[in-house]
């Protein structure tokens, strides 16, 4: 198993500790060699990358937990190994009227070795 350090686990809107569990869950089902996994939110950046700066392994699920106050705007991106960024993608989730709900994100493989973010 993976071990990864968490630069910022708590992504929020705010100070909210109402919730214990992440919220948001993002599962890398790519093979590109993703080096680390940022988001961004409120002028606030959050993410994990591997301490021995490995790649994060296919099938790793990352969780966050992203504050429930109100609803979220975030962008998520994902920089290479050499620290370029490979994709990256805005969503706006509702973490205030779904608060005990997960929101789930995926990373994977495209056309021509391109690597995308969906829900």
């Amino acid at each position: 198993m993976t071990i990864a350090v968490i630069l910022l686990s708590l992504c929020s809107c705010g100070q909210n500790n109402k919730t214990e569990f992440n919220n948001l869950i993002i599962e890398n089902e790519s093979n590109a060699e993703i080096a680390s996994i940022g988001i961004y939110v409120d002028n606030q950046s959050h993410g994990v990358a591997n301490a021995n700066n490995s790649p994060i392994a296919k099938g790793e699920v990352l969780g966050f937990k992203m504050d429930e106050k109100r609803g979220c705007i975030f962008r998520v991106e994902v920089h290479d190994i050499a620290g370029s960024l490979i994709s990256q993608g805005e969503f706006i989730k509702d973490f205030i009227n779904q608060a005990d709900e997960q929101v789930h994100l995926y990373i994977k493989d495209g056309d021509n070795s391109k690597v995308y973010i969906t829900d």
